[in-house]
């Protein structure tokens, strides 16, 4: 993406995309908002200043997602029941789409819940306190959904449609498209 790091980079409203999603996850209610960042990058906190959040570094964020979820559940206190995973790069999660995995998790009571778009599984995803031990050990990119690989059982799937997948920001192409989009 560039010199600069993508979660620097500015949204239609001006504001860097992960302190949009900062302040998205502090819209949701009076819950501890933790973001993990990297410890090589000062900048990432600065975006945050002001915002009453916990910014974790995690020193091992070259091998993956993985490390980062872990991080971010180690710094968890000890009352947490449950956590919902917002990733830096997706800044524009529909609020329904929480709330659906909310209500769900609530009802079916299964360790973790992630939406299902269309046929694919995707972010953001809700992880009760059983499975955090598990989540202490992930290793890689694939973050929570090594859980559901190896256990099926352990999660509820929400259906929704494809076209309510939160849009990823991976590429320059991704950036422009989404933030055209959002101009629209």
């Amino acid at each position: 993406m560039g010199a600069q790091p993508k979660l620097l980079l500015p949204l239609t409203d001006g504001e860097p995309m992960l302190r949009h999603v900062a302040r998205d996850a502090l819209a949701l209610g009076p819950f501890e908002v933790v973001v993990v960042v990297r410890p090589d990058l000062p900048e990432i906190t600065g975006a945050l200043g002001g915002l009453p959040v916990r910014c974790v570094p995690n020193p091992r964020y070259e091998q993956g997602m993985g490390t980062s979820l872990a991080a971010g559940i180690a710094a968890l206190q000890s009352e947490v029941e449950a956590v919902i995973v917002l990733l830096g790069d997706m800044p524009y999660v529909a609020r329904d789409v929480i709330e659906r995995l909310v209500s769900a998790s609530l009802s079916e009571r299964k360790p973790v819940t992630m939406p299902l778009y269309g046929s694919e599984v995707g972010p953001p995803t809700i992880f009760a306190r059983q499975v955090f031990p598990e989540l202490l050990r992930l290793e890689g990119e694939a973050g929570g959904r090594q859980l559901i690989a190896a256990r099926p059982e352990i999660a509820c799937l929400v259906p929704f449609r494809e076209d309510e997948r939160p849009p990823d920001i991976d590429t320059v192409e991704d950036y422009r498209r989404i933030n055209d989009s959002q101009e629209a």
